[in-house]
């Protein structure tokens, strides 16, 4: 398999079915969200199937979409909001207390079955009224 990447741009030959790990970095300044690809790497491989669903399309969540060259939506999967930690901690009576922390940034890592017609991969953000706003896509060459 051959494979190089550029800035939002990964090229490989497919053989086999195909694993893609992709980290994001994304940034909150003054409620303005944006986001940056850090690395992608792909590798032969297929997830096991998982049923499990960890996040959803709910307000402040991100979406990593993977699409055809007509833009007809291929596969998705959602990431919990990483800008919002939330800490349980014991107070000095010894009740629980609970504390949210807005980041200013986080990274974003996933692992995908990188689709055959897969041309290109996006990552939206699900702002308040449950609308993705996209905040980064990357193409993929074949």
């Amino acid at each position: 398999m051959n494979c190089s990447i550029r800035k939002n741009s990964i090229t490989y030959i497919e053989d086999s079915p195909q694993l893609i790990f992709l980290t994001y970095k994304v940034y909150n300044k003054d409620n303005k969200y944006s986001a940056v690809l850090v690395d992608s790497i792909t590798k032969p491989g297929k997830l096991k199937d998982n049923d499990k669903t960890l996040a959803v399309n709910i307000s402040g969540n991100y979406q990593i979409k993977q699409s055809d060259q007509k833009s007809k939506e291929l596969s998705s999967i959602y990431v919990a909001d990483v800008l919002t930690k939330s800490v349980e901690y014991a107070d000095d009576k010894g009740q629980f207390q609970k504390r949210i922390f807005k980041l200013d940034s986080a990274f974003i890592s996933v692992r995908m079955d990188l689709l055959p017609a897969t041309s290109v991969i996006t990552l939206s953000r699900i702002n308040d009224d449950l609308k993705k706003k996209v905040l980064t896509k990357t193409t993929i060459h074949k």
